[in-house]
């Protein structure tokens, strides 16, 4: 994922994430508890919360609380991204 973080870094300059992962998935636990938090501190990025949802969620209270943090999102598992993107959405047309 070093190379991966590197990229994204460059490519967007963010200089506040939050993680959101399954926690019903071994590897996307591993990445958004152990691996992503320390890619992230090695190019100054501060990490302000890691929220986590459930495999089979069609809607997610993670993505309206990450709305509310910060703009830029670290997403581990890109099959649930298109969810919480439409949550976030949501949350912000009913936020203005």
């Amino acid at each position: 994922m070093k190379p991966t973080v590197a990229a994204w870094v460059a490519e967007y300059k963010p200089k506040k994430v939050v993680i959101i992962y399954d926690a019903e998935d071994a590897v996307s636990k591993g990445e958004g508890d152990g691996v992503l938090p320390v890619l992230f501190k090695q190019h100054g990025i501060e990490v302000l919360d890691k929220l986590t949802y459930r495999t089979k969620d069609t809607t997610t209270r993670a993505g309206h609380k990450a709305k509310s943090l910060a703009r830029r999102i670290a997403r581990l598992c890109y099959q649930n991204a298109a969810a919480i993107a439409k949550e976030m959405a949501k949350q912000a047309s009913t936020c203005r």
